[in-house]
């Protein structure tokens, strides 16, 4: 983000445009929309974007993501795999690391070496913070998996462009067909690997930031 704040300030760069026989037509300075970022990580572009405008840069990200791979899917899923089956170690996982919980605490917690067994959910809840077995009990009484999947990007501070469209996409699966949880699971689950369009506001002179692959087009 300095060398794109350096690049388009200090009049030693400079955009040469030559006319049709090759000779210098005219030089100009370098605008945000001669700027264009490539990078591997889909995600890194929307992170990049976001530092971007807080500095005063306009930037568009261009391209897909798989959106139920990001950190929102994946706590979506999880609170929504706990909501079926309490035990769920696939599910319990990424909650405890969200929960700031090392590896080989929830290990223990998993394999209920760190204290008493609770018998409503079956191994130690002990050293889990209370809140997020109450924030467990919330969501169970929400309406519907849509306020629930909103309620855990809530907690987790997510409300954002990536956020907003999930919550859009979930929207379109339960109001396509009657589906019950279990079925809703299994779709995000399937929809780990597939790539869904982020929203963005462009602006006609904003730098450019793709992936590598989405470039080759």
């Amino acid at each position: 983000l300095d060398k794109i704040k350096e690049l388009v300030t200090n009049e030693k760069y400079f955009i040469v445009e030559f006319d049709e026989n090759g000779k210098v037509n005219a030089k100009r300075k370098i605008d945000f929309k001669d700027i264009c970022i490539l990078s591997r990580d889909k995600s890194f572009g929307l992170e990049l974007q976001r530092e971007a405008l807080k500095n005063n840069i306009p930037m568009n990200y261009e391209g897909g993501l798989e959106i139920f791979s990001t950190q929102h899917g994946i706590l979506i899923l999880a609170w929504l795999k706990l909501l079926l089956w309490q035990n769920d170690t696939s599910a319990w996982i990424p909650i405890l690391e969200a929960e700031g919980f090392s590896h080989n605490e929830i290990t223990k917690l998993i394999r209920g070496e760190a204290g008493k067994e609770n018998k409503e959910y079956g191994f130690t809840y002990e050293k889990i913070p209370a809140d997020v077995l109450m924030f467990l009990d919330e969501i169970k009484n929400k309406e519907s998996a849509l306020l629930q999947a909103e309620a855990v990007l809530k907690k987790y501070n997510l409300i954002d462009e990536i956020g907003n469209r999930l919550i859009t996409i979930i929207s379109k699966l339960m109001s396509a067909d009657f589906i019950s949880l279990n079925e809703l699971v299994k779709t995000i689950e399937d929809s780990a690997r597939l790539e869904y369009d982020i929203e963005l506001i462009n602006t006609e002179d904003a730098v450019s930031v793709m992936t590598i692959h989405k470039s080759k087009g």
